[in-house]
C-alpha cells in the first residue's frame, strides 16, 4: 500500500487532494483484491476509480488551461491514454484475461509514474513558470 508523501505534491492544492484521493481508491481496490473479493466487487471499484480519474482529469486539466501550462495538449493525450488502458484492463477483467494483480499493479504504476514524471512538471511550472 502506497502513504502519501511530499514526492506526490505539486503544490496545488485542488490537484493534490484529488491525487489523495485516488490514492485512496487505488489503495481500498489493493485491499480489496488482498483480501480475496471476487471479481463483481473489483469490477465495481474499478468503475468508481474510472469514474473519479476522469472527473480528475476533466479538473486537472482545467487548472493547467487557468495557469497557461505550455504542456496541456501532451499532458492531455496522456490522460485519454490511461481512460483508454484502464477500460481495456477493465473489459480484460470482466472476459478473466487479466488477472487482478496485473490490475492492481497498473494502478499502482500509474499513480505513481504519473504523479511523480508527469504532474510533478505542472508543479515547477507552477513554482518557477518553466
Amino acid at each position: 500500500m502506497l502513504k502519501w508523501n511530499e514526492e506526490y505534491s505539486i503544490g496545488n492544492d485542488r490537484i493534490d487532494f484529488e491525487h489523495r484521493t485516488f490514492l485512496g481508491l487505488v489503495n481500498e481496490f489493493q485491499l480489496a483484491r488482498q483480501g480475496g473479493a471476487g471479481k463483481n466487487k473489483l469490477a465495481r471499484m474499478l468503475r468508481e476509480i474510472a469514474l473519479y480519474a476522469k472527473f480528475h482529469f476533466c479538473s486537472e486539466e482545467n487548472v493547467m488551461d487557468d495557469i497557461g501550462y505550455p504542456d496541456l495538449q501532451a499532458h492531455r493525450l496522456q490522460h485519454y491514454n490511461l481512460i483508454e488502458l484502464l477500460s481495456n484492463k477493465m473489459l480484460g477483467l470482466d472476459m478473466d484475461q487479466y488477472e487482478p494483480e496485473e490490475i492492481e499493479r497498473f494502478l499502482v504504476g500509474w499513480f505513481v509514474n504519473h504523479v511523480t514524471h508527469e504532474d510533478s512538471q505542472i508543479g515547477d511550472f507552477i513554482r518557477h513558470g518553466d
